[in-house]
Formats: structure tokens, C-alpha cells, sequence
């Protein structure tokens, strides 16, 4: 069994202390950083089961809450998403409380105190993430190039607005993005569908990333995570394609970890 370094950690952050868990291989590190952005359901236990998966392939996992702004422990269970009314109906309405912006701004207070992390290794990081998540990856790849320069949105969601020229619409944030990136979707993805993700797949197209776009056979949004939407094929696709494009680009540092 892998033993892994354990933190729980409050970032201050314009709106608020933010709890954020770091798993850690046990030995060999610092290890660079990867950071998870959690979906629509809050951090849970899998996404500590993620994270132990991350630090277990050799990096530093950091997970925030980024749901700190509305209150602590913020989460629910995908049984509540698909079959309580009430919990769905507060779960979307906690999501439309969390602009982009703040998880911008609450990232970057996090990587200055992730500076003085002595489980972190100094230089550029990763970041995963799932839903919103992936939303959030595209978001901050973009508007902190030279911090992450590897990442990977699993079945982003709400990467377009009601207005077709919003100039601010999440997708258009991935002409924008220079480093390596992954992009999980699902075929039988009815939150997210594929033709809602052309646009997306247009920008990577025309920018400088280095990208990666998967599209599984019969999986649903959610299909990452165990349970009634999960697809085993999709997801462990997904992570291989990701810890491969993440090796290529931390190989040098894990050596000299090492």
C-alpha cells in the first residue's frame, strides 16, 4: 500500500480562508504540483480517492474547496443529484454562485501560498478537473499560462452562454492556452453534448495548445467518477492519456526529484 503525506490547509483568499487538502507521495518529493478542481457535487471522498491517485504517479495533488465562499463542507452525492429535486435545485443554484472569476482570483492567492510548500516542487504545475471543473481548468490555463502548463478538463461543462458573442464564454479562454492539455467527453453526454463542444474543440484548434480531445464511446457526464454514470473504459483512457501528456511535461523535474 502507498503511503502518502497528508495537509489540510486554509488559503487565505480575498473571499475567505479556503480549505484546501494536499496529498503528497511519502518519499522523493517535493513533487510538482497538480491541482484538482472539484465538480458540482463538492470535495468528497472521490476526489480524496483522485488525489491519492495523483500523489501515487508521482506528483503533489492540491484540492480546494472552492464552494468556501457559501459555506464549509459544501457536498452532495450523485444519488442526490439524480434522484432528490430539492438537493439538485440547491446544488445548481450553488454552482450559478460561483463566478469563473473567483476561482481565478482564489487560485492565485493559492499558488502564492503553494510557494512556500515544502510537499510542493518550485515551478510550473498541473490541474485536473472535473464539470465545472473542467470549465475552470480551460479558465486557468489561460489566464496563468506560465503557472500551469499542463492540464486536463474531464467533460467540461458550461463552456457557452445564452449570447453567441459573449466575448467572455468560456471556450473562447482556449485560443489562449499554450500549454498541454487533455479533453475527456462523452458521446451520451446530455449536460454536456458534443455539438455544444465544437466551438471548444474550433479555439484549441486555432491556438497554441498542445491538445488532446478524447471523445468516449457511451459515456455520460460524470463518467469519471464510480457510480451510476461511470464508464471504467473512458475513465482509465482518460487517465492514461493525462498522466502520459503530464509526464512528458514534468519528466525533467521528476528526475531530478528523484
Amino acid at each position: 500500500m502507498t503511503d502518502f503525506l497528508i495537509r489540510n490547509l486554509d488559503i487565505q483568499t480575498p473571499g475567505g480562508p479556503m480549505p484546501t487538502l494536499i496529498t503528497a507521495p511519502a518519499t522523493g518529493g517535493p513533487h510538482p504540483a497538480v491541482v484538482v478542481y472539484m465538480d458540482a457535487l463538492g470535495v468528497r471522498d472521490a476526489l480524496r480517492d483522485i488525489c491519492r491517485d495523483i500523489a501515487a504517479h508521482g506528483f503533489t495533488a492540491v484540492l480546494p474547496d472552492t464552494y468556501h465562499r457559501m459555506g464549509t463542507g459544501l457536498n452532495w452525492t450523485t444519488e442526490q443529484l439524480l434522484h432528490d429535486p430539492e438537493a439538485k435545485a440547491l446544488i445548481q443554484r450553488t454552482t450559478r454562485s460561483l463566478p469563473d472569476a473567483d476561482v481565478v482570483e482564489d487560485t492565485a492567492a493559492l499558488v502564492r501560498a503553494l510557494a512556500d510548500e515544502p510537499l510542493v516542487a518550485a515551478g510550473a504545475m498541473a490541474c485536473v478537473g472535473f464539470c465545472m471543473g473542467g470549465r475552470h481548468v480551460l479558465r486557468l490555463m489561460a489566464a496563468q499560462p506560465e503557472t500551469f502548463t499542463a492540464g486536463a478538463a474531464f467533460h467540461p461543462s458550461g463552456l457557452r452562454t445564452d449570447d453567441p458573442d459573449d466575448p467572455d464564454a468560456p471556450y473562447r479562454d482556449a485560443c489562449r492556452i499554450t500549454g498541454a492539455v487533455y479533453v475527456g467527453l462523452g458521446d451520451a453526454d446530455h449536460l454536456s453534448p458534443l455539438p455544444a463542444m465544437r466551438p471548444l474543440r474550433e479555439a484549441l484548434r486555432t491556438g497554441e495548445a498542445r491538445a488532446v480531445v478524447d471523445v468516449h464511446a457511451d459515456a455520460e457526464h460524470g463518467y469519471m467518477f464510480p457510480g451510476p454514470r461511470y464508464s471504467e473504459r473512458g475513465a482509465r483512457r482518460s487517465w492514461d492519456e493525462t498522466y502520459a501528456l503530464f509526464g512528458e511535461v514534468f519528466a525533467p523535474r521528476a528526475e531530478t526529484a528523484r
